[in-house]
């Protein structure tokens, strides 16, 4: 496996300091395939396609507020 560095904002770094080493993979595991997923994609197709995620996590019960829980376990 490869590592890459992505930038984020300040908060988002802070509270990931805080998140728990399981709760850590499970989020790479998932990046990864989101990367992917957009990396395979024409810049056309990328915003209709990230849409597409957002409405379909959203009826998973998904949302920001649950990401923030994600980000603030540990």
């Amino acid at each position: 496996m490869e590592r890459i560095v992505l930038e984020v904002k300040n908060d988002t770094a802070k509270k990931w300091q805080y998140v728990a080493p399981k709760t850590k993979q499970r989020i790479y595991e998932e990046v990864d395939r989101f990367l992917s997923a957009i990396l395979e994609k024409q810049p056309d197709d990328l915003w209709p396609f990230l849409e597409k995620l957002r409405v379909e996590a959203n009826k998973k019960g998904f949302n920001d507020t649950i990401l923030d829980e994600i980000l603030n376990e540990g």
